[in-house]
């Protein structure tokens, strides 16, 4: 009977986060209300420096259950999607789940966000979980959807213009089901995932001390200490279409801004969520800064050949 009614729908708000990409929110906000009217939408405009707000409002201000948010700053990827979290927590009594989804992210059926809300509210050790990734028109194997935590050595050659090319990936080459068809991970993917509302509550959202990068990792470790797992459903998938980001990442000083948040993201989960002494965390962050110095050279030296 709940399903037929569809009140498992009005219980799942989306936070979409957007910066200078309204036509990729909108296209993908029209699909989400393509598979259901019910379903609350957050918007989230990360302070746009293009007319993002006034075309967000013109587009979608004929459909309900959306609401779009200016905000008066642009505090990064973890920053701006608390925005839409406080806000669906603080103003959406009904809502149960809250799913974080990348303007750039299309998802093909409601049967989708139907699975990953039971599983969230059936499984109550459950914090995040996620579906499987065709990415860019394909399907990797092992998929990008989920991976395992980084030991130092991995984190460093995974960063290292050396070795990050060489050391083999950290993501899974399969994975074990429970009775209920979800394999739990340690990390989930930061572009689409949902949560549940009382572990968000818990762990008071994303930690904001980083602009880009690592917040999966991070969120995982924020999850993990309040006893909540995560968890990949291996039979759903969605699109994420990241070839508009790789885009925009062609000018240098992009580029720069870019790497800079990579490098920085990761010293602050070093020295913040791994458990290393406090000689171990500033030889880290010294190895990760000087790799940062080496790319910036090697970046300066393409743009002048």
């Amino acid at each position: 009977m709940e399903d037929s009614l569809g009140i498992w729908e009005e219980q799942i708000a989306v936070v979409i986060l957007n910066f200078n990409c309204s036509s990729l929110t909108i296209k993908n906000i029209r699909q989400i209300k393509k598979l259901s009217n019910k379903l609350h939408i957050i918007v989230v405009d990360n302070k746009s420096t293009d007319d993002s707000v006034a075309e967000l409002n013109n587009k979608l201000c004929s459909y309900g259950n959306i609401q779009i948010i200016p905000n008066d700053r642009n505090g990064g990827y973890a920053a701006g999607n608390n925005v839409g979290i406080n806000y669906a927590m603080e103003n959406l009594d009904k809502v149960k789940a809250i799913v974080i989804c990348n303007p750039d992210i299309i998802i093909p059926d409601l049967d989708v966000l139907k699975e990953m809300y039971y599983a969230i509210v059936n499984d109550q050790k459950l914090g995040a979980v996620t579906v499987q990734t065709i990415y860019n028109g394909k399907i990797n194997e092992p998929n990008e959807c989920a991976w395992k935590y980084f030991s130092l050595a991995r984190l460093l050659m995974n960063s290292s213009i050396l070795f990050g090319r060489r050391i083999k990936h950290n993501r899974y080459e399969c994975l074990e089901l429970n009775a209920n068809g979800i394999g739990y991970v340690d990390v989930v993917q930061g572009c689409f995932f949902m949560c549940g509302t009382k572990a968000l509550k818990s762990i008071r959202g994303f930690d904001e001390n980083t602009f880009l990068y690592s917040e999966e990792q991070i969120l995982a470790k924020r999850l993990n200490r309040f006893g909540y797992v995560n968890g990949v459903i291996p039979t759903k998938f969605i699109y994420h279409n990241h070839q508009e980001k790789d885009k925009s990442l062609i000018s240098y000083d992009k580029k720069i801004f870019d790497i800079r948040c990579f490098f920085d993201s990761r010293k602050y989960y070093v020295n913040n969520y791994m458990h290393l002494t406090p000689f171990m965390k500033k030889l880290a962050s010294s190895v990760l800064e000087f790799d940062f110095q080496v790319k910036k050279v090697l970046l300066r030296f393409r743009k002048k050949n």
